[in-house]
Formats: C-alpha cells, structure tokens, sequence
C-alpha cells in the first residue's frame, strides 16, 4: 500500500473526482468530504483475479470491458492514515477490502441503500 502524495497529479485528479461524484448531499452536509489521504493499493493477488475476469469477458465474446474508478464507504477500525499499513481487525472494512478484495455476499448487509447500487455495478461490470 502506497499513500500518495498531495501535491501530486494522481491525488489531485482522484481528490477531484470524488468530489465531484459525490452524491450524498444533505441539508447537514452540503459539500463532499475533503479526502485527506488516498492510498494505491498494490495486492498482486487481486490484480491477477482482475486481470484474469477481464479476459473471461473478453473470452464470452462481450465486444467491452469496461473498468472505472468507484468510491466505497466503509468501516476503518485502524488508524491507517499514521500507520501506513493494513492492519488484522477483521472487522476493519478498509484492510479487508484492501488485502481481499470485495466480498459480494456483505452488500447491502450493513447499508442496505447502497445495496442496488453495488449490485448494478458488480452485473454491469
């Protein structure tokens, strides 16, 4: 896991597009949070299963695959921002995702509004 730097490129466009995508406006909160931290996940392990999906639906004949950037809330039990590291709290939404993965057996299970959301974009995917 890398954490990027502010002042660079990468933060700043990934700081710019989830502002700009954000889309739980609320009387309360009326503006995007202000991301303070953006981290690249390296997982080679991860990577493969992504690659190796990609060329399934390459294989079942889909004339696209398409990959995008999402943003998923989640629980952080850890304090990640000082660490810089994964931490062994299973019930830590941030490092289990970050070392395996998403699990689609737990969407919509603790925030049942982003359940049909997620489950359009893991079909669409």
């Amino acid at each position: 896991m890398v954490k990027l730097d502010h002042s660079g490129q990468t933060f700043k466009d990934i700081a710019a597009h989830f502002m700009k995508e954000w889309v739980k406006l609320t009387v309360k909160y009326p503006k995007p949070p202000i991301p303070t931290a953006v981290f690249a996940v390296q997982n080679k392990a991860l990577t493969g299963k992504f690659r190796s999906y990609g060329d399934q639906i390459h294989l079942e004949g889909r004339e696209t695959s398409n990959a995008d950037l999402f943003f998923h809330g989640t629980k952080l039990n850890c304090d990640i921002l000082a660490t810089n590291d994964y931490c062994d709290d299973l019930d830590c939404g941030i490092c289990g995702i970050s070392k395996n993965g998403f699990n689609p057996a737990l969407i919509g299970k603790k925030h049942p509004s982003f359940s049909a959301v997620w489950q359009r974009h893991l079909l669409s995917a």
